[in-house]
């Protein structure tokens, strides 16, 4: 079974919709070109074999303690632990050197903050991501905003889903998860709502259809338009 398609379709059981999550990188920034240039630098400030950028891009949106496995090097708690320290003290100061809100991001959030509780979901520390959406002007938009902290597994596990679903004091079942990869479909599915995979991002879109979200979107301007139908048809807009 195919996902429908948001741009046309309206399921039933989101007609009493209470809030949204994003993700953050790939669904609402295009943020790869600096994540993949300070993973880089990241590799070669810690004297690392520097994997090359074709192998490293598809990973980005990956919390970085899984870049190594995933790129089949073999790397020790040192080793990991100084690969985490050197991304950190780099990145904060070229993570808005070429990153973006993704077309219609920006009016699509401040029509659907007027209906809707938004709020942020995203493997990027919880720093990061409130300084990250303060400096694209994002913050505004969100009741609130959830990166990682201590004690949250990261996603395709549901734990910072269901974090910011208690923040907002919205139910699972009553919420839609919005993403670019198989870790926001995958922590959908798991905390138990409704999940939108957008196609424009990071993600392989074949391998989102394979997990078979509740429905896809080719642009964010499609996700707005049919959750604000939504909102309408609610009496919530």
């Amino acid at each position: 079974m195919q996902p429908s398609d948001f741009s046309r379709s309206i399921p039933e059981r989101l007609g009493d919709c209470e809030a949204v999550l994003f993700d953050l990188d790939g669904t609402l920034i295009d943020s790869r070109e600096d994540l993949t240039l300070c993973v880089i630098e990241s590799f070669r400030l810690c004297g690392f074999p520097v994997p090359l950028r074709e192998r490293i891009d598809p990973l980005m949106g990956w919390p970085l303690e899984e870049i190594p496995e995933a790129l089949g090097l073999s790397m020790d708690a040192a080793g990991m632990e100084a690969l985490i320290r050197a991304f950190r003290g780099f990145y904060p100061d070229h993570w808005l050197d070429n990153t973006r809100p993704y077309p219609g991001v920006r009016e699509g959030l401040s029509s659907l903050a007027s209906s809707l509780p938004l709020a942020v979901v995203t493997t990027k520390q919880q720093m990061q991501a409130l300084r990250i959406c303060d400096a694209l002007g994002l913050s505004t938009h969100f009741r609130h905003i959830q990166g990682w902290r201590e004690g949250l597994r990261h996603k395709p596990a549901p734990d910072m889903l269901l974090e910011a679903l208690r923040a907002l004091g919205v139910r699972p079942e009553k919420a839609v998860m919005v993403g670019d990869t198989f870790r926001d479909v995958l922590a959908g599915k798991e905390a138990g709502c409704f999940t939108v995979a957008v196609t424009y991002g990071t993600g392989d879109p074949a391998e989102l259809r394979r997990l078979r979200p509740d429905a896809e979107a080719a642009s964010f301007a499609q996700v707005a338009e049919r959750l604000l139908r939504l909102a309408t048809k609610a009496g919530k807009a």
